[in-house]
């Protein structure tokens, strides 16, 4: 499914943009566990956007022909919504955590009507359901980043 060159690309972008994430947000005063979920927060996005820059290099724009137009669309969309909600959650949090909720409700909404027919606990849709664990983990997360977000730096 995924290639070798997939997972050093993936590595290549954790191992360079999740240090320098770390050190930017806690230069501006983010407290730790806010500052640890938005890394994971990232580093999910992160897999998004490989996942989606290797199907545009490997299909082109229309990734799955089988699928409407629509859904092609909006799957190479995320080559760059991904990566811009994994900026904005690095140098804005707060709109970075709105972004996020925004691009995780409409991919597994997309993503359900694509390949749930099978059923979303079918071994075939094992991305579907990290991918909806992902989306609750946004969900759950998204609280402690805005109130982090809201705080003034070094207001404990």
């Amino acid at each position: 499914m995924f290639s070798p060159i997939y997972f050093l690309c993936l590595a290549a972008l954790w191992i360079v943009f999740l240090p320098l994430s770390w050190r930017h947000l806690e230069s501006r005063g983010h407290r730790l566990l806010p500052r640890a979920l938005i890394l994971v927060l990232v580093g999910g996005l992160l897999v998004g956007t490989t996942s989606h820059g290797f199907d545009l290099a490997r299909a082109g724009a229309i990734p799955l022909p089988e699928q409407p137009l629509g859904f092609n669309i909006y799957w190479t969309s995320l080559v760059i919504l991904d990566p811009l909600g994994a900026l904005l959650l690095v140098f804005r949090p707060h709109w970075g955590v709105l972004a996020v909720l925004g691009i995780m409700a409409s991919d597994v909404a997309v993503n359900l009507a694509a390949f749930g027919n099978s059923g979303v606990l079918a071994p075939e849709n094992v991305m579907l359901q990290f991918q909806i664990g992902y989306a609750l983990f946004a969900v759950l997360a998204a609280p402690w980043i805005l109130r982090s977000a809201d705080r003034p730096p070094g207001d404990d």
